[in-house]
């Protein structure tokens, strides 16, 4: 079988082609997602940046939303005139807030830091393609007043038909449970007009695994772009979250981030800290990150 390496996601697909607009204008983007214009944001206010995304014709892909207890909301086409001839697909647009932070004042955080908020800052799609579901997430995201476009692909699991009903084991399992998700997924294929294979008990897809972890190390299990937090298993089995400000970034790279596959070290695990009134799995959360190594290749 082919190999891939495990390193960041690619930020643009082919199927999806996204841009972003302030004011009517088109932001500049360098090759690393970058936005090169400042967002200078007086005492109090806000401005808004529009997310231009545009479907390949002939990709089968949909946009929907997810909200903060993974609710999904399929979201319509829009129409931008000319553009539907010039560049013909699907389009879709997504109004983007950007506002300075305001942390408690006994956070350590500072105050007034353009940024921007998950999960309004990010954009989902699902692309049915080689009889596979696959995720991207096309984001806004912030780090120090920062801000980068990112398309990150996610999952990418295969579903199938019992006997009229749609079946994807990969999110049906404990650790990948979405039931709001297989909730839609009929109405998706159905818009596809797509023939599932029959389910005949095939198992979900695997997680990467790490089974040689020195003391003191985790794998990198998934990383969420659009929110900024991971999964780590570490060597003795314990499960943490981490958060983009943990994590040492690597040399030369203008953002912070982690990817499935690779190998950290951390100075410490300690209980969640919850920011918002948002439930959390984990019963860990690393500090101290550094990635030691960026991931190895395994069957695609």
């Amino acid at each position: 079988m082919a190999k891939k390496k495990l390193v960041e996601p690619v930020l643009f697909e082919e199927a999806l082609d996204v841009s972003l607009y302030k004011g009517g204008r088109e932001l500049k983007l360098a090759a690393d997602g970058f936005v090169s214009e400042p967002f200078r944001l007086a005492e109090g206010t806000s401005c808004h940046v529009d997310m231009h995304v545009r479907v390949a014709s002939g990709a089968q892909a949909l946009a929907f939303m997810v909200g903060g207890t993974k609710n999904l909301d399929l979201m319509n086409a829009v129409n931008f005139g000319d553009r539907r001839t010039v560049d013909p697909g699907r389009h879709y647009k997504l109004r983007i807030e950007v506002k300075p932070t305001n942390p408690p004042p006994d956070s350590g955080r500072p105050a007034g830091i353009p940024h921007t908020e998950y999960p309004s800052n990010a954009m989902r799609f699902v692309e049915w393609r080689d009889g596979k579901l696959i995720f991207y997430s096309a984001a806004l995201v912030s780090q120090h007043g920062k801000f980068f476009l990112i398309v990150q692909e996610q999952y990418d699991p295969r579903c199938y038909d019992a006997a009229g009903v749609v079946r994807c084991p990969y999110f049906e399992g404990q650790s990948h449970q979405w039931p709001q998700l297989l909730a839609v997924l009929p109405e998706i294929f159905e818009h596809f007009g797509v023939t599932l294979p029959s389910y005949m008990g095939q198992a979900a897809e695997t997680d990467y695994t790490f089974p040689k972890l020195a003391t003191g190390t985790a794998g990198v299990e998934h990383w969420d772009a659009a929110n900024g937090i991971g999964g780590l298993v570490t060597a003795d089995g314990k499960k943490a979250r981490v958060h983009w400000e943990q994590i040492e970034p690597l040399k030369g790279e203008r953002r912070v981030y982690l990817a499935t596959g690779m190998v950290v070290s951390y100075s410490e695990l300690i209980a969640p800290m919850l920011t918002k009134e948002r439930a959390t799995k984990y019963k860990h959360e690393a500090r101290g990150v550094r990635i030691i190594d960026v991931g190895a290749e395994r069957a695609a």
